[in-house]
């Protein structure tokens, strides 16, 4: 009897076991679901007063500079000038708010919820938030809310704007931003013809760039050469010059036995030089004779001395090359892009002074010279003309 008993307390000591564990295990998972509701903290109550609930809720969290201290414990309409909805948050003791902090409807994001922020710094000497239920503050409005708001008055601003006749200066204006912008363009594409031609005058002149670098390689190397071959000339020259100088002091002796023997065939022949000066005279005579022929502008050579035409030719001729050559030093790059009509014009008027300059200067072989205006009278028929310029 003794031996049944205790067989049959066996099984239900386990069972009695197995129940005990069961319900420590179910105690412990409601616990942990429970965990989150239940608080072991201090907390105080403080009322906030707003204009909108703003998408609050019940439990929504309380922020104080980003860390949360609290949450929203109900919500209440009320008539109450500070806002129509009561707001009751449940802030942590451990979490004092000054008097001044500044309570606003904040958001995660656009579409995340709404919550209320506390901003503001705590200063230890300043008034705090009592504790004992009876704190009150003012929320609000959120950024967004405010941004909403201005959004909604500057479209009611907008919809005044949009009258009649604000329509038809708007459309004006449109039109006449229209046309600008195809002015733009029309420039704009004009601008580029401008640069693409710019362009291609850069390439041209990088090019005769180019080509002038060359040449000046090209005539530096010559000049090496020249100077080589005027040092090994001037060599040759210093050489011939001892030649030469051996060669003059047998040339001086010679010169003076040349001149002792001149002597004597000159106290020998005095009869003939005599004869030989007469003709000479003569001859000399002769040349004076040709020379005031020359003079009176008699023949050929006469003609070509005294012709002011003649002159007045040479004088246009020696203008011309020296202003061109003057002109091509000071704008080479006139060789390919020509002379404007400026340039021509001024070029023009520097070679007449230049003429005129020089016919009064050289006189044109003495002969005393008119320049002719407009105004001046013709010259006479026997007087030859005066040089135009």
């Amino acid at each position: 009897m003794l031996a049944f008993l205790a067989m049959r307390s066996v099984p239900e000591l386990e069972i009695k076991v197995g129940l005990l564990i069961i319900a420590g295990l179910v105690a412990t998972i409601v616990m942990v679901l429970l965990s989150d509701r239940l608080h072991f903290e201090h907390n105080y109550h403080v009322k906030a007063f707003l204009p909108d609930a703003g998408g609050l809720r019940a439990h929504s969290p309380v922020t104080l500079s980003g860390i949360r201290i609290g949450e929203v414990e109900r919500l209440s309409t009320v008539e109450d000038p500070r806002g129509n909805v009561m707001v009751m948050l449940k802030v942590n003791q451990e979490y004092r708010l000054p008097v001044g902090a500044k309570l606003t409807i904040a958001s995660s994001g656009i579409f995340g919820d709404s919550y209320l922020a506390f901003a503001g710094t705590h200063d230890p000497r300043g008034q705090l938030l009592p504790l004992d239920g009876s704190a009150e503050v003012v929320a609000n409005p959120g950024f967004f809310d405010t941004a909403s708001l201005q959004a909604q008055k500057i479209l009611e601003g907008a919809s005044d704007l949009l009258g009649s006749d604000n329509r038809q200066e708007v459309k004006r204006l449109v039109k006449n931003a229209a046309d600008l912008a195809e002015s733009a363009s029309r420039v704009a594409r004009a601008a580029e013809a401008q640069t693409q031609s710019l362009a291609d005058t850069l390439t041209h002149i990088r090019a005769l760039s180019d080509q002038l670098h060359e040449d000046v390689a090209t005539l530096s190397r010559s000049s090496e050469q020249v100077m080589t071959h005027l040092d090994h000339l001037l060599a040759t020259v210093e050489t011939r010059a001892d030649q030469i100088g051996s060669k003059a002091t047998d040339s001086l002796a010679k010169v003076d036995s040349l001149v002792a023997h001149s002597d004597q065939l000159i106290v020998g022949n005095s009869d003939e030089l005599t004869k030989t000066l007469a003709a000479l005279r003569q001859l000399v005579e002769r040349g004076a004779h040709i020379a005031d022929a020359i003079s009176n502008g008699d023949g050929v050579v006469g003609q070509l001395l005294l012709s002011r035409d003649l002159a007045k030719d040479l004088n246009s001729t020696a203008v011309d090359l020296s202003r061109a050559a003057a002109f091509l030093a000071a704008h080479p790059e006139s060789l390919v892009f020509g002379m404007s009509k400026e340039q021509s014009a001024a070029e023009h008027e520097r070679r007449e002074r230049e003429k005129v300059r020089r016919a009064f200067d050289g006189n044109y072989g003495g002969i005393p010279l008119v320049v002719s205006t407009p105004s001046a009278p013709a010259p006479d028929a026997g007087t030859p003309p005066a040089p135009t310029h």
